[in-house]
Parts: C-alpha cells; sequence; structure tokens
C-alpha cells in the first residue's frame, strides 16, 4: 500500500473505534459476511458478472442511501 492509502485504513479504523460497541459488532459481522458472499466461488448469484462485483455494488448502493 502506499502512504495515502495506509492513511485512509487509519482514519477509518479510528473513526470506526468512535462507534459504540454493539454498533461495531454489528459493522464487523456485517463485512464478514459480505466478505464471504464475495469470495465464495461456488455462490453464483448473477451469471454475468461475478459475485464479488455484484456484492460490492448492492452494498455501495444500499450505503449511498
Amino acid at each position: 500500500m502506499d502512504d495515502s492509502t495506509e492513511r485512509i485504513v487509519s482514519a477509518l479504523q479510528l473513526v470506526c473505534l468512535l462507534l459504540p460497541p454493539a454498533n461495531r459488532r454489528r459493522l464487523h459481522l456485517l463485512l464478514r459476511l459480505i466478505n464471504k458472499m464475495a469470495t465464495n466461488i461456488k455462490l453464483v448469484l448473477d451469471e454475468s458478472q461475478s459475485s464479488r462485483t455484484l456484492v460490492s455494488h448492492k452494498n455501495l448502493i444500499c450505503l449511498e442511501m
């Protein structure tokens, strides 16, 4: 990682520490689920794109709302 990426990751980690513990745990579980879905090669959610791409795009849409 370059310096700017490391700074962004570090800042995000610090901001996440401001979350209440219960919310931080839910966020952690949600991110683990998203990661497992995105990396599961046996899971086919859409024939035209990879599961990783689909899960990433759908979650970005939810975050933008």
